[in-house]
């Protein structure tokens, strides 16, 4: 695999639409179970103030946002482009806001 600069994802011997597919399906399982154990510790009120449930809820949002950016990478994947934005400057943009997002995800919440 190789980095190609002028359209911000991987390319090389990788089968983009199965790639893709993986990420989308992986992403809308994330999506589901995080939310579903999210609701199911806010509607215990009485553990709200435990230090346990507060670092448990911070756990379940960060990988919720790794869920949400894999449906971004999944589309630029599938698509062999980064396609949120019109302009490259807008795509540069865009590229860097999910990298920051996921880089801010990876360390600060884990």
């Amino acid at each position: 695999m190789s980095f190609n600069s002028t359209d911000f994802v991987l390319t090389g011997d990788i089968n983009s639409p199965t790639y893709a597919a993986v990420l989308g399906i992986e992403g809308v399982i994330g999506i589901i179970v995080n939310v579903a154990v999210l609701l199911m510790t806010l509607y215990q009120r009485k553990s709200w103030n435990q230090s346990s449930t507060i670092f448990f809820n911070f756990l379940l949002l960060s990988n919720l946002i790794i869920a949400l950016v894999y449906f971004m990478s999944s589309i630029a994947v599938g698509a062999k482009e980064w396609i949120f934005g019109n302009s490259f400057e807008e795509k540069n943009a865009t590229c860097m806001f999910v990298g920051y997002a996921l880089w801010t995800a990876v360390c600060f919440f884990h």
